[in-house]
Parts: C-alpha cells; sequence; structure tokens
C-alpha cells in the first residue's frame, strides 16, 4: 500500500500542531524552570513549586489546566504563575502557525520552523539569564536551522 502526503493531512493540520506544540511548550516549561537548579527534566513529576505536593495528569494538561484551577494550586490555593500557560499557549500558536504558512508539500520547512522556535525561545531565554542552556535546545536549533538553508538554498538554486 502505498502512501501519499494527502494520507498525512490529518497530522499537518494547524490544530493538531497547536496541541502537540502546547505539550512540547509544557515540557519546555519544566525544562525552563528545573534546568539552572540542575534539576533532573525528567523525574519527579510536575508539583506545586509552593507546596511541593505531586500533579494530577489533568492538571497538567496545557493551557487548559491553569485555566481549570483558577491559576491557582488545586492544595495549598496559592497562585501559579501565568507564565506557564502563557509559554504553553505561545508554543502552541507558534507550531500551528508554521504548519498553516507553510503546504505540506513543504513539510520540512514547516516542521524546522516549528521546530526552531520550540528549541530557540527557551535557549535564547535560558541564556540571557543563566549565561547557558541545555545542549539539546542547541542540538535542535542547529538542526533546524540546517534544515531552513539547506531548502531554502535548493529552492533558490533550482529556480
Amino acid at each position: 500500500m502505498n502512501t501519499t502526503l494527502q494520507d498525512w493531512v490529518f497530522f499537518y493540520n494547524p490544530w493538531f500542531a497547536f496541541l502537540i506544540g502546547a505539550c512540547f511548550g509544557s515540557f519546555l516549561n519544566v525544562v525552563m524552570y528545573r534546568y539552572p537548579l540542575r534539576r533532573s527534566v525528567v523525574s519527579p513529576g510536575s508539583a506545586c513549586p509552593n507546596c511541593d505536593h505531586n500533579l494530577a495528569w489533568y492538571d497538567n494538561v496545557p493551557v487548559f489546566g491553569w485555566l481549570w484551577l483558577l491559576g491557582k494550586c488545586r492544595y495549598c490555593k496559592i497562585p501559579i504563575s501565568p507564565r506557564y500557560p502563557f509559554y504553553e499557549a505561545l508554543y502552541g500558536l507558534t507550531s500551528a502557525l508554521a504548519l498553516w504558512w507553510f503546504p505540506i508539500e513543504q513539510w520540512p520547512l514547516g516542521l524546522a520552523s516549528a521546530a526552531l522556535v520550540l528549541s530557540g525561545t527557551p535557549m535564547l531565554l535560558l541564556l540571557i539569564r543563566h549565561r547557558r542552556a541545555p545542549w539539546y535546545l542547541i542540538l535542535i536549533a542547529v538542526v533546524a536551522v540546517a534544515v531552513l538553508v539547506w531548502r531554502t538554498w535548493f529552492a533558490a538554486a533550482a529556480v
């Protein structure tokens, strides 16, 4: 069975890209919070920064979890910074815009653009605030720029 690009249209959808981008944004929030503290970004799971109570999965739904909780911890009722849903929504929106901007035939450019924003923003913020950033964010950004330059250069050379 041969698959074509049109078989992947469901995945190349701005709404789906928003959802995936917001999920990556949620993880990148963890990276921006824990990396400067030299804590693992993988475990333990998310917890309230004030009372240290572990958060349930439904409290971690990107953007909506914060809205459902009215911006407060479910357990100690202390406000949670609005930067978390802001960055999740920002990453979701930029991912959706990257895929919306490039048609499905140019999917490498759309994916590379989204990857550049998703890795470049936290990398830049960490470099500004702490003068260091995780190697994996730098690697993703470099690969994304390489794909963008490569595809753009070959597109210009083919004309």
